[in-house]
């Protein structure tokens, strides 16, 4: 038995207060009835560092009004919308509703929330400051280590820094470009924070098929084929395609300019394989990810194939990827391991079978039969490249999944507000613990 604890966010108000000054601002638009209460939703609008006001920030106000059964059920009421002027403030008449939610955007800066609350009966406005950070830019340019010549269109993305984020490792892209033809590239309104830069050269990876007919009248079919020259792809700063644990770059209001990366040629590489036991007549999913342990798993390559058939995966840079294998239609069957540039031909691909578990669920100061009816489980594979169907439910509190084995999984649960969950466990037989 496992005990799984769940963590609900916590949310932020800004008080509310009386205002007499009228200072100037661009006027609003929205969707008011004069023949209800009003309430003046009034502010200014600031750079966090500087506190200087900024003008020209668009503003959008909601009126939320509580429902009859709970925060599920409340509805919104009167939109409005207005632009800071010269001093940065703003103004916009509201119909009267328990609080206020004020969204502000402005290009260079992250997005600001307030949420404008407990207002007096017959209160007549209310005031709110919101403060924006300013967003970075990053900028450099790609050239030959050899020829000193640039390299134009490469492909670039901002990843940042993994975090751990419910039990799984997080990875978020900052931002996309492509390098022109002076080989410069440059990223802007990049948030504050820690990032690496993946620089992914084509030819991408693919994955072919090597059909039963070839391998049984060519007994070269698997030597895999020379690997193309090119710069592959390189998580920078690094030498190759993994995400390590070294400082990457720091991101603030100051422009970044990473000057001249030097990029090497190098031959990609090419690798054979062969997936058993399968059921004759089965269509075999070979996929290609980052490494289970890279939060970006994503998918690089994916070819179905024939069971009896072999596969060869072109365009490998220097790096740790995960090779998975999935017997599908229906899903009985799964493999996966990592592979790099380096691994021998041919590898051999061992299916196993699917694993069911059962998983038991228990609210505080109830029983089973106490679970709301909007109640939800997740389950989450730990390699993100994976799908998993969402468990079903046998009977009141009891739900049954099938899983990859050899994986590692976090369950989590959606439950409305006033419950919680005292405890979830699962018959874990032959499954590894869960994360």
């Amino acid at each position: 038995m496992r005990l799984i604890g769940l963590v609900a966010p916590l949310a932020g108000m800004v008080a509310a207060g009386l205002v007499s000054a009228q200072d100037p601002f661009i006027r609003p638009t929205n969707n008011l009835n004069p023949s209800q209460p009003v309430v003046s939703i009034r502010g200014a609008v600031v750079d966090r560092d500087s506190h200087q006001p900024i003008p020209g920030v668009t503003v959008n106000i909601m009126g939320i009004v509580s429902g009859p059964q709970g925060p599920d059920t409340d509805y919104r009421g009167t939109f409005g919308s207005a632009k800071t002027g010269e001093n940065g403030e703003f103004s916009v008449d509201m119909n009267a509703a328990e609080s206020f939610q004020v969204s502000v955007r402005m290009q260079g800066y992250g997005l600001g929330n307030a949420n404008v609350a407990d207002l007096a009966a017959n209160q007549a406005s209310a005031y709110v400051e919101i403060a924006l950070t300013k967003l970075g830019t990053v900028s450099g340019v790609l050239v030959d280590d050899d020829t000193r010549k640039p390299i134009a269109g490469v492909g670039m993305e901002l990843i940042d820094r993994p975090v751990q984020m419910l039990g799984l490792a997080m990875e978020i892209s900052a931002a996309k470009a492509m390098t022109r033809e002076d080989g410069s590239f440059n990223f802007v309104d990049v948030p504050r924070g820690e990032f690496y830069l993946r620089i992914s050269a084509k030819p991408s990876p693919a994955i072919i098929e090597i059909s039963a007919k070839e391998l049984k009248e060519n007994g070269k079919a698997l030597e895999p084929r020379e690997g193309t020259l090119s710069y592959g792809t390189i998580v920078w700063p690094g030498p190759n395609a993994d995400v390590l644990s070294i400082p990457g770059i720091t991101v603030s209001s100051a422009p970044v300019d990473l000057g001249e990366i030097r990029l090497v040629k190098n031959r990609l590489s090419n690798i054979s394989g062969l997936v058993t036991p399968c059921d004759e007549g089965a269509k075999i999913q070979i996929s290609l990810s980052r490494s289970a342990s890279d939060p970006g798993s994503t998918i690089l390559a994916s070819q179905d194939i024939a069971c009896g058939s072999g596969f060869q995966l072109l365009n490998i840079p220097d790096g740790t990827l995960t090779l998975a294998a999935l017997q599908g239609s229906p899903q009985r069957r799964w493999v996966s391991q990592s592979v790099d540039a380096h691994t021998r031909s041919p590898l051999r691909l061992n299916l196993a079978a699917f694993v069911t578990v059962q998983i038991g669920v228990e609210m505080e100061n109830g029983t089973a039969q106490d679970l709301p009816p909007n109640f939800r489980l997740t389950i989450a594979p730990r390699n993100r490249a994976l799908r998993v169907d969402a468990p079903t439910m046998l009977h009141a509190g009891a739900f049954e999944a099938t899983l990859y084995p050899g994986e590692r999984y976090f369950l989590s649960a959606q439950i409305p507000p006033k419950y919680y969950v005292k405890r979830i466990s699962y018959d874990g037989s032959g499954l590894p613990s869960a994360s």
